[in-house]
């Protein structure tokens, strides 16, 4: 028998712990401004053989849980089960989902994210674009926010645009495509300077710089605002730098490859940012569908 595909929804993830709150809020605005129905989902307990009234108790307080982050809610949908979060996630995305979101834990590139690496690997299996909302990220979405999507030249990168183009003209905001050069003075550089900086690598040439963030604007069909910005540094600090500049910002990367363990675009970019940007950052993995929205007729 096939199973029952429910209605496209903004699918979040939650565990018990504070920042849960803020991911749901998250959620529940996204849900709100792309008018998508909101799906509350959360794991009691890893362990599938609870039995008896201890599964009864775990799955009361889940429901509890899924209550109050609602807040008021009633239309939100919520699921609440026992077993492995990640395949819980996973089949409810692939259930119908438009859009993921989860939390993520701890500040640094090392942190593990969300019950370990249920973001990490969220956001990369996933069969639709997911957001990770990092501890402290502002989660109200603006009137018109800033859609920021690094590209380096990848397809990883050109798909990822496409995404974030179609997410800033559903939420009536602009477009900021954003290319890190190659020539970086170290791995940590916080110099927002183009050009070569002492102890650069590989110098990258302007024009290829400039052609890497309009050739997949080219392609894209838009009715919002679009600016290009080139930067110099590290890719995750800048692109955290420029999110920190916008009054509401939204983060965009994509991912090089489809599974819980390949590596993010730019290397270890989107972990970076999903573990301490100080905005949401969407990842786009190799399996997401492209939006036909935004491509040109």
């Amino acid at each position: 028998m096939q199973p029952t595909t429910r209605p496209a929804a903004v699918v979040c993830g939650v565990d018990d712990s504070p920042h849960a709150a803020d991911v749901a809020a998250f959620a529940r605005g996204l849900a709100e401004r792309l008018e998508l129905p909101l799906r509350l989902v959360h794991s009691a307990r890893p362990d599938v053989f609870l039995a008896g009234e201890p599964r009864d108790d775990v799955l009361r307080r889940g429901e509890a849980l899924l209550d109050a982050l609602a807040a008021g809610d009633c239309a939100a949908d919520r699921v609440v089960a026992l077993g492995d979060p990640i395949r819980l996630l996973l089949q409810a995305l692939d259930d119908g989902a438009a859009l993921g979101v989860v939390g993520s834990r701890g500040r640094g590139a090392g942190r593990a994210a969300l019950l370990g690496s249920v973001s990490h690997a969220i956001a990369n299996a996933s069969p639709c674009p997911v957001f990770v909302v990092p501890p402290g990220a502002a989660t109200t979405i603006g009137d018109e926010p800033t859609v920021i999507c690094g590209v380096d030249g990848s397809p990883a990168a050109d798909a990822a645009l496409e995404h974030a183009g179609t997410l800033a003209q559903a939420l009536g905001g602009r477009l900021v495509a954003v290319h890190v050069r190659a020539d970086a003075p170290a791995p940590h550089a916080t110099s927002l300077m183009p050009g070569r900086q002492p102890l650069g690598g590989p110098v990258e040439d302007p024009g290829a710089a400039t052609l890497t963030v309009e050739r997949p604007l080219a392609h894209l069909d838009l009715d919002v605002p679009v600016d290009t910005l080139i930067v110099t540094g590290s890719a995750a600090e800048q692109l955290a730098a420029v999110a920190a500049g916008e009054d509401s910002a939204i983060l965009v990367v994509g991912t090089r490859g489809h599974g819980p363990f390949r590596s993010a675009l730019f290397g270890s970019v989107s972990a970076r940012l999903a573990a301490d940007a100080p905005v949401p950052v969407m990842v786009v993995s190799a399996g997401s569908e492209s939006p036909p929205s935004a491509r040109a007729a």
